[in-house]
Parts: C-alpha cells; structure tokens; sequence
C-alpha cells in the first residue's frame, strides 16, 4: 500500500477544515509530538473521528466500516487474543476470499498486519475503523467471544452443575462463565488453524497451551497456573472423567460444537508434578467430508492405488497398515472400509477409540475396564457374521492369532501395527507368536506409510546439496528446495502435508519367502528386485518434485535404519 497525500492537505482537499486550523492543529502536534494529526484535529473539535477515518479510507482505496453496525463474524474474532487486539487496537471482523478481514485506524501498520496474519494462518484484508468504534467492539463482542478478557477471572468459584458431555451453542448459561469461554476459545482457535492436537502444560508460575500443526508443536497462549484447575476441571466435566481423582491417568472424549465448528475431541489427562497435563486430539465430525474418504483421495501413487484396490477386491485375507503413530493409518483403513461398504457386506470394526463414525459401518469401541478387549471384541465380532473387520491395532499376541485365523477362515481383516516399514511387519507378527506358514497363508497386503511436510509454494528457494547430503540419497539429487518462511506459511516455510506410501501387494514368491521364515533384509531383497519403491524412494521422490525438503527425507531415513 503506497502512502496517499498528507492527512491534512486531504482533509483540507474534503473541505473538512480550513488552513489555518491545520497550522494550529501542527503547531499543538510540535508541542505534543507523540500525538498523530488525525488524533489532534479531532481533540481541537475540527472534525470527527469517523471524517478523518473515512478521508483516510477513500485515499487508499480502503473500505470505511462503521463497526456499531456490521455483523461481525464470531469465528473470526477467534483468531487472535484479545489482548492482541488490544494492543494492535485492530479487531478482525470477517473473512474475505479466505482472508481475515481486520479493521484498524492506521493502514500503514505493517508490523501489527503481519503479527494478525502469523496469528490467524490467513493472509490480513485491511478495513478502515475509528478508534472508538475499535475499542467499543473489542469491549462488547470480545467479551463474550474470546479467552484473555476472562483469564482474570479465572478465581471465581467453578460451578460443578453442568455435567453436560457436549459444548453446544444452545447451553448460554453454562457458556457464560469465564473458564468455559475460555476452553471454548482455545478449542474453536485450534480448530480453525487446523491443529490435530491441543496441549495444555502445567508448570511451577504458568500454564502453556500448544497446538500440533502440521506435525509440529507451536505456541498458543499462556496463562497464570490460577488458572490451570479451572481448565482441568472443565475438560474433566465434559469428557466424563472423575474430577475428583488427579493421581492416575484417564481419558475421555467430548463433541463440540460451537459457532459452525463441529468436532469430537479427545482428551487425555496425565498427572505431572505440577498438575494434570491435558492433550485434546481434535477429529472432524463433519459429515460433509465423509465424501472424501476414498482410496483415490489418499494421494497415493497409481501403481500403489491399484495395489490396494486389487487387495480390497478379494474376499479374505490381512491387509496391514503400519507406520507409527500420527503417519495417517486411521485415514488409509477409513478409506478402505468406505470401498468395502460400497458392496453388499457386513463391515465390523474393533477400535481405541473410534475417531469418526462411518455411514454402515458397525463400529466397536474397547473399554478394557468392562473385559472389552480388543481379543475379546475380536471373538465376539465372529459371531456376527463378519464380511471384513478391522482391527484399530493389533497390541498383542492374542489379537494377532484371531485376526489370522479370521482372514483363513474367509473374512478380510484389515489391522495397523505398529512397525518401521512392510516388510519388517511379518518378522513384528511372528515375534508375536504367530507361525510364519499362517502368516505366508493369510496376508494378502502391506501398506507402510509416513506424513511429509510440504513446503510452501511460495516460499522454498532451491538450494545446493552438500556431498554428505547427495550420498544420503543415493546421488538421486545434487541440489533440492527448501522452505525459507513468509508470510503464507506462517514463516515456517511449510505448508500442509503429504502421505507416502511403501505398498506390497503379496504374490506368491513373496507368500513363499514369509512361509519358510526369511528375515527381513531376503524380504526387502525380494521387494527390490520386482521394483517396489520403499518410503525412501517415495521420499526423494517427492523432494525432487519440489513437494518437500531434505530434512523430511533423513526423518524418513533416520526412522527406518
């Protein structure tokens, strides 16, 4: 934005005042030189706030919003603090083309632009507003909609009547008091940015609420630890935990929903030494998505799509899905079981916990405290007349041996286990006391998978490798992009993530080779020679295409030496 003429020749150009009273207004700002031109000539009486705002407006083809009567949009004060607000003395109003609208009083404000725009994830849309008008909206809307105006109320008395499970829009009671707005901010922000995962950490003077974006754990918010019981004690109300017992692990799960946000969330309480420390997995509920659970929105390679499609065609067998935890299973197995629904058959899964309801699909949650263990679920779902089951994990030797002999038996099985890559699967089951002929017999698939960070396409700079670096991957490469940071990517030079994935589709060399025992370098040896591309490959692979950088190859590296 390129700076317009001087305020008062506009102001003079609009008629608003005459040339003498701009002398006199300069002449009280030498005296009181902190103070800007627009502030003094509406202290002297010259004009209004909203004159000079809109003058200010139209001379950088900026919109003027009177505040008092725009419907502004609750989500998006979500976006950043009050106390941010407060201190830019801008609000955020609205979206705009996937941008956060934000009104201010000063349009030249970069600094503070790019602080919102870090903030929020979104790109800042600048409206024109008076001071006044800025602060009568942070004072009325913020009060009920955000979380720092009520973090110093945090002491009051925490009201224990509303053992509700859910947040709900319609519960304006509950809603009203200080710690619930503040769980509920805290919640819809972590939401809107795309978190997978809130973290709340007591420590001797504080508590810090982090957020995992893309992988990664980012700073929030922190607040007094006067406010840390408060916190605990809602989210234990909600997720149907005891309040009352702060010595043991538990866990718990709760639905929210609140102005258009819709999620589960699943929260974990862990005792430390200086208090319970919480972790909330938030997991989409949106019906509208569920469209887009398929094999062909996996992102998956053709040659590796048409593996897996070939594998859920057949009637019987064990598909594995490994990787560790976070690398994208529940999304693969979810996408799987809405192809197998799409037939005539019965589909049963056994999960800890269930992270997304399924349209015909008979979910099993575990409650090991009622005997409900995955095994015992296991031995229960056969005698439902199963066509395809899927195991959430497969923990034990037990689990294991009733998923083998069902996939003998006539059901497809498809399980996550946890494993570096395929072909260390089948040495991981029979450590579990399977025999290697069951297993030889009844595995028709392996899919091992990770999530990539992708960088960002505005950003990454293409840059030299070093020898060491080009000896990493296989010489593949003598130079890669790699994330630099701006404003789109929040400065963290990446931007959303990627799957790749190891697929073996078992034949009957390979079928074979499990049979008689062989270790898992004869299995990759086997693999290699039909040209299966591992996770390493698939890695350099996408770097080389510009999709992610060097480092997120050696994780791929590391994680698998």
């Amino acid at each position: 934005m390129r700076k317009s003429a001087p305020l008062g020749q506009l102001l003079i150009q609009g008629g608003l005042i005459k040339q003498e009273q701009l002398d006199r207004a300069l002449a009280a700002q030498k005296e009181a030189p902190d103070k800007r031109l627009g502030d003094l000539v509406v202290e002297l009486g010259y004009v209004t706030q909203k004159q000079v705002m809109e003058v200010m407006a139209r001379a950088n083809n900026l919109q003027y919003i009177d505040l008092r009567q725009y419907n502004i949009e609750p989500t998006a004060l979500n976006t950043i603090p009050v106390a941010s607000a407060r201190h830019f003395n801008m609000v955020p109003i609205d979206y705009s083309n996937n941008m956060l609208v934000v009104a201010t009083a000063d349009p030249f404000d970069y600094y503070s632009f790019d602080e919102i725009a870090a903030m929020s994830g979104r790109d800042v849309a600048v409206v024109m507003a008076t001071k006044d008008d800025i602060a009568w909206c942070i004072d009325h809307y913020y009060e009920d909609n955000t979380m720092d105006s009520v973090v110093d109320d945090l002491n009051m008395e925490f009201s224990q009547d509303a053992p509700d499970d859910d947040v709900n829009e319609d519960d304006e009671e509950i809603n009203g008091t200080p710690v619930v707005k503040l769980v509920n901010s805290i919640v819809a922000q972590a939401y809107m940015r795309g978190a997978s995962d809130i973290h709340i950490e007591p420590f001797e003077k504080v508590v810090n609420v982090r957020i995992r974006i893309n992988g990664d754990l980012i700073n929030h918010s922190t607040f007094n630890i006067a406010a840390h019981n408060s916190i605990v004690t809602r989210l234990k109300i909600l997720s149907g935990m005891n309040i009352a017992e702060k010595r043991v692990p538990q866990d718990g799960r709760f639905k929210f929903n609140q102005n258009n946000i819709h999620c589960d969330l699943r929260v974990s309480a862990m005792p430390t030494i200086h208090g319970e420390k919480i972790v909330l997995r938030l997991l989409s509920n949106d019906a509208s998505k569920e469209d887009l659970l398929s094999v062909k929105n996996l992102g998956m390679e053709p040659e590796n799509e048409a593996k897996l499609e070939k594998m859920l065609k057949s009637p019987n067998g064990v598909i594995f899905v490994t990787g560790p935890t976070g690398s994208g299973k529940t999304t693969t197995l979810y996408a799987a079981l809405s192809e197998c629904v799409k037939k005539n058959v019965n589909v049963i899964t056994v999960e800890d916990p269930v992270e997304k309801p399924l349209s015909g699909v008979n979910q099993v949650q575990t409650n090991d405290k009622a005997g409900m263990t995955f095994a015992a679920a296991l031995k229960a779902i056969l005698r439902q007349d199963p066509d395809v089951i899927m195991i959430g994990e497969i923990r034990d030797g037990e689990t294991a041996a009733i998923g083998v002999r069902a996939a003998i038996t006539g059901h497809l099985v498809l399980a996550t286990i946890h494993t570096n890559d395929a072909c260390s699967t089948i040495v991981r089951v029979i450590d579990m006391g399977i025999e290697s002929y069951l297993i030889g017999s009844s595995v028709s698939g392996i899919i091992a998978q990770r999530l990539l960070k992708k960088l960002c396409p505005n950003c990454k700079k293409m840059e030299q490798l070093s020898p060491m670096q080009q000896e990493l991957i296989d010489n593949e490469a003598t130079e890669l992009y790699s994330p630099q940071g701006c404003e789109e990517c929040n400065y963290t030079g990446f931007k959303g993530r990627l799957a790749i994935y190891e697929v073996i589709d078992v034949d009957s060399k390979f079928r074979e080779l499990i049979s008689r025992g062989a270790d898992t370098s004869e299995l990759k040896e086997y693999q290699k020679s039909i040209g299966t591309k591992f996770l390493k490959d698939r890695a350099i692979d996408a770097a080389k295409r510009g999709d992610t950088s060097f480092s997120e190859i050696e994780k791929i590296i590391y994680s698998i030496d």
